[in-house]
């Protein structure tokens, strides 16, 4: 065999041997598994809401609320999320109203000045994204009553302490971002004055 001829065919071998590999499938990387997100960790947050005043007849202080949270969830199980949270508040309830007595003249209002509360909570993951929770907890309340006859005024307030209890819902946008919603009952109680009022409130919160 002549020296060309075996060039020949090696030339030959390699493009026979290329037209075969380009007729193999690709070969791609395996995808990788989601990463489903953890709820352990700490959160801040800020909230908005209402408070509606439900055992005050005729001088309910109804109105919005802004506040802070911070708090810690632990995720015990695939499905289910324990923590502990506090909030703060500042409250813009108001009730104004005026009349006369015995012939005089006068103004009065109630004022809804904070709310703070700590709670624990038990929550439920529907999937990644989605908690439902309850809570329960502490809280203490500030209300401040002013009257004023004659050009004479005075004030109360009744700062006390009592018990809330709560339904929400937690959905993650993002690994740090989440929005919620709640619902709350609240009591307190000072001096034997007992005051009771339905909160809802929204808010968002960023987890660490």
């Amino acid at each position: 065999m002549s020296f060309s001829k075996l060039l020949m065919g090696c030339a030959f071998a390699s493009v026979a041997m290329a037209a075969n590999a380009a007729d193999l499938p690709a070969r791609t990387a395996p995808a990788r598994a989601p990463v489903a997100l953890s709820w352990t960790g700490l959160y801040v947050g800020a909230t908005t809401g209402y408070t509606f005043f439900t055992n005050t007849p005729g001088s309910k202080p109804n109105g919005a609320s802004l506040g802070l949270r911070v708090g810690y969830d632990h995720q015990i199980a695939p499905a289910f999320v324990i923590g502990a949270l506090i909030d703060g508040e500042i409250d813009f309830g108001k009730k104004s109203y005026a009349g006369t007595y015995l012939g005089t003249a006068y103004t009065a209002s109630i004022k809804h000045r904070h709310t703070v509360s700590v709670d624990v909570k038990a929550g439920y993951l529907i999937n990644d994204q989605t908690m439902i929770y309850a809570l329960a907890g502490y809280t203490n309340g500030d209300i401040k009553a002013t009257a004023t006859v004659a050009a004479v005024s005075a004030s109360d307030t009744v700062t006390g302490n009592g018990w809330n209890v709560g339904v929400g819902a937690e959905y993650r946008f993002t690994r740090e971002w989440s929005g919620f919603a709640e619902y709350r009952f609240n009591q307190i109680k000072k001096h034997g004055t007992t005051v009771e009022a339905s909160q809802v409130k929204v808010g968002v919160a960023y987890r660490f």
